[in-house]
């Protein structure tokens, strides 16, 4: 996993129904990787919202999925930044899940590697970020599994689940129910395994 450099794009939008100037705002990461999420942000401050903005945002869902890729919706809140920590702020009214990590985790990257692989592996989860933390070495690392249902932010001794609500609330509940169980099992095993060596 790498930290991928972003480009802005203002595109302009020639929206015949309203007669007045419209543009968006495009923000994407300047190089894919299949191991990792690339990010695509839509932004329209100067844009009618229910018609030409949406438009465009279907379609670049069309062409995604022509050109094979699977596009999820995500809320800020889930993958927010404050300016200048590189940490993501937590939202008002979403509560995380919170699962402590046993002390082995920082004793090297053995556990780390092996909990990121469990996550990918067993459970479907994607890289979405590295946030490096200051100055030091120190990663952050948030996932997201790959139907979009939750995102897992790993840091200060902590896994924090948060659920991704813009999904129909059946499925993210059902969903979290069962990655609510698993991963706290993931995290043990893992640490027993470090320990046993």
């Amino acid at each position: 996993p790498f930290r991928p450099e972003t480009r802005v794009v203002r595109i302009d939008l020639h929206s015949s129904k309203s007669g007045r100037y419209e543009w968006i705002q495009l923000e994407y990461d300047t190089v894919f990787s299949p191991y990792q999420c690339f990010h695509l942000q839509v932004q329209w401050m100067v844009a009618s919202g229910s018609t030409t903005s949406k438009d465009f945002v279907a379609l670049m869902y069309r062409r995604a999925q022509q050109a094979g890729i699977r596009c999820e919706q995500f809320p800020e809140y889930c993958s927010s930044t404050a300016s200048g920590f590189d940490r993501r702020v937590q939202h008002p009214f979403v509560l995380p899940k919170i699962i402590s990590l046993p002390s082995c985790w920082n004793k090297g990257q053995e556990f780390l590697q092996t909990l990121l692989l469990g996550l990918q592996v067993e459970h479907g989860f994607v890289v979405d970020r590295i946030r490096y933390f200051g100055r030091t070495s120190v990663k952050w690392y948030t996932l997201v599994h790959r139907e979009g249902y939750i995102f897992v932010h790993l840091g200060n001794d902590v896994l924090e689940l948060v659920p991704n609500y813009i999904k129909p609330v059946a499925d993210v509940n059902e969903a979290t129910k069962i990655l609510y169980m698993e991963i706290p099992k993931l995290v043990d095993q893992v640490s027993i395994n470090i320990q046993a060596e």
